[in-house]
């Protein structure tokens, strides 16, 4: 993963700990966060983990058991080595395979989904 892979909103874990951030900004090969209101702290790149797409995950978004979203696009299930793949209806988007919950995120702000890009639910 580099940093141009991330947009500010994107998931992403920090090791060593795996702790679950959300971009706030990327800067050179670090990235910020907030921990607290109106402080940002920063990670470099190579401390950064792209969390797995699961179907868990695609569930608890409102991806209904075909991985339909709305009239958008329908997602299905593929093997672990391609990932997830999602096509847009009526030809609107190409094909794009996905393995991790950033590349969604992106594709979903590329659609003009910002909204739900960004409040993308990782944990119940």
């Amino acid at each position: 993963m580099k940093a141009t892979d991330l947009q500010i909103g994107d998931y992403v874990l920090a090791k060593p700990s795996m702790m679950l951030i959300k971009v706030a900004a990327v800067h050179n090969k670090k990235v910020g966060y907030h921990a607290v209101t109106n402080r940002l702290n920063w990670v470099r790149m190579d401390l950064l983990e792209p969390i797995p797409l699961t179907r868990e995950i695609l569930e608890m978004n409102g991806f209904t058991e075909n991985y339909s979203y709305d009239d958008l696009s329908y997602i299905q299930s593929c093997s672990a080595v391609t990932g997830t793949h999602i096509n847009g209806k009526n030809g609107e988007m190409e094909e794009m395979y996905f393995k991790y919950v950033h590349e969604v995120q992106n594709a979903l702000r590329l659609c003009g989904l910002n909204d739900i890009a960004d409040d993308f639910k990782l944990v119940e």
